[in-house]
């Protein structure tokens, strides 16, 4: 991969961290039903035909952990990702009109994602 491209990693995930930075250095991560190992973070490689793509998925979270907290998290960081990266919120506005935080004995709220393509595509962010 050319370092300009694992620049352009660095970079968006440094913004991706910087946004969700609301944790306790030293500590370890809050636990999260989103990864294998129960983090809030998991990296992945995706095989295809062709090269393969390099994906981060992050659950933002918020101190104290709440769901409205989460919540709120999750959607600081969606503007990010659509003001930095070009990522498409139309779905995930559509959710979150539909389901608005109740309950703050959960604390998922939502996941999101950056595929990086790894060649002859254009790097792309869901939420």
């Amino acid at each position: 991969m050319p370092v300009s491209r694992q620049a352009k990693i660095a970079e968006v995930f440094e913004g991706i961290a910087a946004v969700c930075g609301d944790q306790v250095a030293g500590e370890p991560p809050r636990w999260s039903g989103m990864s294998d190992d129960c983090s809030p973070i998991e990296w992945s490689v995706a095989f295809r035909r062709g090269a393969p793509d390099i994906r981060v998925l992050v659950e933002a979270q918020s101190e104290p952990p709440s769901l409205k907290g989460y919540a709120a998290a999750s959607q600081r960081l969606t503007r990010w990702l659509v003001d930095n990266t070009g990522a498409d919120d139309a779905l995930a506005s559509l959710v979150l009109d539909a389901f608005p935080p109740r309950n703050d004995a959960a604390f998922s709220a939502a996941y999101q994602g950056s595929s990086f393509f790894t060649v002859g595509r254009c790097e792309q962010s869901c939420t």
